[in-house]
């Protein structure tokens, strides 16, 4: 959407770039938005705790994203992080064995140093968490798109048309059971991988 300040001046445009105005009403500077950027990961996974701790990547600093996956058995939980946002819960199946992935955002805030991820005893599991730069403030979460294979060696996905400027693509897969490895598709770069 567009933005407007108080002298009804165009102050954001539909790519989100900002527009700065002086005194005059007169445009002082156009911003450009950065593209938007991994600050890095970070992932923990075992079988033997009943919760993962995570410190946040170097560099990270407030106004950041973070995207946090919590990978396990379907018939088990796991407890939102405090300030974080459910983005959604996807499950391979409808068996207690299946895999569950729970996705969630937080806006990375003043004196965030890591994540706690706290499950229903002590469980299989893995948490990996991606952290970004450059993400729309506002809606940094624009569309979704899941697929699911209770038995199967690929999975897809429903296609998805991305509705603003300088969307970037984020895949977060998920198993349970044997151990096995993920090929990403074309034209993407695996950023973090756990084994719990």
């Amino acid at each position: 959407t567009y933005g407007y300040d108080a002298a009804d001046n165009l102050t954001k445009r539909l790519d989100n770039t900002q527009q700065v105005f002086d005194v005059a009403n007169e445009v002082a500077a156009a911003a450009t938005n950065p593209p938007i950027s991994l600050v890095g990961t970070a992932s923990a996974g075992d079988a033997t705790s009943g919760s993962l701790t995570l410190a946040l990547p170097a560099g990270t600093a407030p106004g950041d994203q973070m995207l946090l996956a919590a990978t396990l058995a379907n018939g088990k939980s796991v407890t939102t992080p405090a300030g974080y946002t459910v983005i959604g819960t996807y499950n391979s199946g409808t068996s207690n064995t299946a895999a569950k992935v729970v996705l969630y955002r937080r806006t990375v805030a003043a004196g965030d140093s890591s994540v706690t991820v706290s499950f229903t005893g002590k469980i299989a599991k893995t948490v990996a968490l991606a952290v970004y730069r450059g993400v729309h403030t506002t809606n940094p979460i624009d569309v979704v798109s899941s697929g699911a294979t209770a038995a199967g060696t690929s999975v897809t996905a429903a296609s998805l048309a991305a509705t603003a400027v300088r969307d970037r693509l984020v895949m977060v897969t998920g198993a349970s059971g044997t151990a096995g490895t993920w090929s990403m598709p074309a034209d993407m770069t695996a950023r973090v991988q756990r084994t719990g």
